[in-house]
């Protein structure tokens, strides 16, 4: 079985944080208001006094705290790594198709 289940929510992701430290970096925003998740979708009302370091998930429950320049970095490499990955994935089911192409063109010679 491929793990191929998040891939396209993991990269939207990724593109909603850059787009949004892209936002604050053009904008030079200093502090926010902002909905923070709790867990089970409770949200609570959060000030943002300092904006210029940001907390990114980098997996497996793992936050770094980043600056905007940083944090850009951080998702072009994630995003390149994705990239990556799903070209592997489809490289992988195209070779696997042509191979039961292969073997069903094989057993009707036989």
């Amino acid at each position: 079985m491929l793990p191929i289940a998040g891939i396209n929510s993991s990269n939207h992701r990724s593109s909603d944080l850059r787009k949004r430290v892209e936002t604050l970096e053009k904008n030079a925003v200093t502090s926010l208001r902002t909905l923070v998740n709790l867990d089970s979708e409770v949200y609570t009302q959060a000030d943002v006094l300092d904006t210029r370091h940001i907390f990114v998930d980098v997996g497996l429950g793992f936050h770094v705290e980043f600056t905007w320049p940083e944090a850009l970095e951080f998702i072009s490499l994630k995003e390149a790594r994705l990239a990556k990955y799903v070209l592997l994935l489809l490289l992988y089911i195209y070779f696997d198709s042509l191979g039961l192409v292969l073997h069903g063109l094989s057993n009707k010679w036989k």
